[in-house]
């Protein structure tokens, strides 16, 4: 007779898994008319982002056509003798173009106009060889506004 209640709990155990599973494999609901307008409403989100995405994409070939005329009206410093109308004739904002100059670098490039040589720079404040070298280096590779390179050279 103790064997009875044993068996009993085994076989009570095994209906509450088997009814654990079914009621896991059951709660699944099907798709109620809320939901059913939730995924309506998402398809439509969809909709409106890839329409904002086409507009987006729409808008960014007039970003670069304006960003290649910005590209157009710069020149390469071609050699010294550019360089040198660039010192002389560009703003502080353009000079900051060059390698190793900044705002302050530039403010005092301006004040120490007409530059004769490039060699020149060494007396101004702030540009030593080292810097000298580097804005040596824009020939051939910084880009400036046309309207710059455009100017009459400076008088030596």
């Amino acid at each position: 007779m103790r064997t009875a209640p044993a068996t009993c709990l085994r076989h009570l155990r095994s209906f509450l898994v088997l009814g654990l599973i079914v009621a896991v494999c059951c709660a699944t609901p099907a798709a109620s008319g809320k939901e059913k307008e939730k995924k309506g409403s998402t398809a439509a989100e969809a909709k409106a982002k890839a329409d904002q995405a086409e507009k987006t994409k729409a808008e960014k070939p007039e970003a670069a056509r304006a960003e290649a005329a910005e590209e157009v009206d710069k020149m390469v410093i071609a050699d010294e003798a550019a360089l040198l109308v660039v010192l002389n004739k560009a703003d502080a904002k353009t000079l900051c173009l060059l390698p190793g100059v900044g705002e302050v670098t530039a403010e005092a490039i301006v004040a120490a106009r007409p530059i004769a040589a490039i060699d020149n720079l060494l007396k101004v404040k702030g540009i030593g060889e080292k810097r000298l070298e580097k804005i040596k280096s824009a020939v051939g590779k910084t880009k400036v506004p046309v309207e710059v390179l455009a100017a009459e050279p400076a008088e030596e």
